[in-house]
């Protein structure tokens, strides 16, 4: 029997081909030992903590759904469940799904060297509500710019700060969540820290460039343009880490 899809399933099948079309490598290093050292390659370390209003959300440990469940009346916006993250990589106009961050936020991701946007390509929602899906490569929200350069230590590229707002009203089984700011800070004691529990052995570079956010990259992912992405990120101080290599 032929299963027919609904526009919404057939935009979602749609967004994840263009997703996994080109793939950029993004693995995260196996645990309980030190951090590889490969050529071409790098590693970064960091963290990304939602916030809402009220309080700070973990949503990481949750799992990443779609399709709708039944529940008894919130009197609170569910928790926002996983985001689907992804990275583009800019030079190579490679793209790729991210490994989730811990159930605290914390992500450690091994990359090839080069200049990178962080974006979520998912509807962010709390519940399983029927709006629930992939966004529309047109909806995508970038998040943050970070580089990656193939230096020999793993770089610390500091605690992403997003600041999300829960569209809900009493009785609904979900919420919609949108961004509403960005931030980034630096804890690179606390990711030393982090970082020596998983990863024994391994030292932790923190003279390295923070996440980059700006309101320039907000809607770089619409009609895309490699040229004009560049050029956004040339200004915002982030450069080839290979030009000039051979």
């Amino acid at each position: 029997m032929i299963r027919r899809l609904s526009i919404r399933q057939a935009v979602s099948m749609v967004t994840i081909a263009l997703l996994l079309q080109a793939c950029v490598t993004i693995t995260r290093p196996e645990t309980g030992k030190p951090l590889p050292v490969n050529d071409g390659f790098g590693i970064v370390v960091g963290r990304i903590r939602m916030l809402d209003q009220r309080e700070e959300q973990y949503p990481w440990d949750t799992d990443w759904v779609m399709g709708r469940s039944s529940s008894l009346i919130q009197a609170r916006p569910p928790p926002l469940k996983r985001p689907l993250l992804a990275v583009l990589a800019v030079d190579s106009n490679e793209r790729n799904i991210a490994p989730a961050p811990d159930a605290d936020g914390w992500f450690c991701w091994e990359l090839p060297a080069g200049r990178y946007l962080l974006y979520v390509s998912d509807n962010m929602y709390g519940g399983e509500g029927s709006e629930a899906g992939l966004a529309t490569p047109a909806s995508m929200r970038v998040l943050a710019a970070f580089m990656v350069s193939d230096a020999a230590l793993p770089h610390y590229i500091g605690e992403l700060l997003v600041e999300i707002k829960a569209d809900w009203l009493i009785g609904d089984e979900f919420a919609s969540y949108s961004v509403t700011g960005l931030f980034v800070q630096s804890a690179p004691v606390d990711a030393q820290r982090w970082l020596s529990r998983r990863y024994p052995g391994s030292s932790l570079d923190i003279n390295t460039q923070r996440f980059v956010v700006a309101a320039s990259l907000d809607d770089v992912l619409v009609d895309y343009s490699k040229a004009r992405t560049i050029r956004i990120l040339e200004s915002l101080g982030i450069r080839d880490p290979r030009a000039g290599l051979p």
